[in-house]
Formats: C-alpha cells, structure tokens, sequence
C-alpha cells in the first residue's frame, strides 16, 4: 500500500483484449500487458479502469536491502588472481 502522503498518478486505461492470461490495456498513446490475474473480477474487453501508481518508499528500501544483501554474496565467490 502508498504511504499516505505519496503522491499518487492516476491514469484511465481500457482493456482492449485478454489473451490467454495477458489483459492488453491500451490509453491513446501507450499499450500496456499486465497479467489478467491482476484485473477486477468484473473486468473484460472494453472495460474502462483507473490505474493508479503510487511510490512506496518502504518498498523500495527493502529491495535495495535485498540487492546490498546479493550483491554482497555475490562479490564473497570473487576469485583472487
């Protein structure tokens, strides 16, 4: 979930079409395929949504840790030559 103060875009998207487990959502200028899993139940073809994108600050440090955390295993199988 956004924290409550992050800022949030929405944006009005339509399902143009869902191929096998792939919902194509198209505005006018951009096409986007997410899973059809991550739709509203009672979303299909022609189905106009809002989209909404919101940062997470909490989020974001805890995969950077993850990232410090491989990229740490990682430089520990270095071979000195």
């Amino acid at each position: 979930m956004p924290e409550s103060s992050a800022p949030i875009s929405i944006r009005t998207v339509s399902v143009d079409r869902i191929e096998s487990d792939i919902a194509v959502l198209v505005t006018e200028t951009v096409v986007v395929e997410i899973p059809a899993a991550w739709l509203p139940p009672e979303a299909g073809e022609g189905t106009v949504l809002h989209l909404a994108l919101a940062p997470s600050s909490v989020d974001t440090e805890k995969l950077a840790e993850r990232i410090r955390i491989l990229q740490g295993r990682q430089r520990s199988g270095d071979i000195e030559l």
